[in-house]
């Protein structure tokens, strides 16, 4: 992971391999960033999506793999 500091916000590049997460935390710890939002774009070879049933109020995750690239 690599990142710079501009003027109200960071900017982050992470390597192949780097988990997304623990690298945002790492981030924040190192930059002592109190609060953020954050918008990305990129590509994962693994990626959890979650989602919640309200209805049934359980809680849902799927794993997948493959090569997947998106904005968020």
């Amino acid at each position: 992971m690599e990142y710079v500091d501009e003027e109200y916000k960071s900017i982050v590049r992470l390597d192949p391999g780097d988990q997304v997460l623990d690298s945002l935390e790492q981030l924040r710890e190192t930059a002592s960033i109190e609060s953020a939002f954050f918008t990305g774009i990129g590509a994962v070879d693994e990626v959890t999506l979650g989602h919640y049933d309200a209805k049934r109020q359980q809680y849902h995750e799927e794993t997948l793999e493959g090569e997947f690239e998106s904005r968020i």
